[in-house]
């Protein structure tokens, strides 16, 4: 993932699962996880972004992803827009 890209992900997470003042909205009303932290791994070789965490999760456990082709981008959004988890 190019670092534009991540961007743009950062971006979607503060929009649509960000943790703050706007919590109510995010787990109540849209049933969507507030993700507290994203850590990014970098790669100095080729610029590229390679893993992700994100961590403290409402809903969910921390989660990890490799991030090496479009089907992996297209799980980080998959799991970002599924609806809270009981699962703690």
């Amino acid at each position: 993932m190019s670092p534009a890209k991540f961007a743009e992900l950062l971006q979607f997470i503060k929009e649509n699962n960000s943790w703050g003042a706007d919590m109510y909205d995010i787990c109540q009303v849209r049933n969507r996880k507030a993700i507290k932290y994203v850590d990014a791994s970098f790669d100095s070789r080729d610029g590229s972004i390679w893993r992700i965490t994100f961590r403290q999760i409402v809903g969910h456990k921390d989660i990890v992803f490799l991030v090496d082709t479009q089907e992996s981008v297209d799980k980080i959004y998959q799991f970002l827009n599924e609806p809270l988890s009981d699962e703690i």
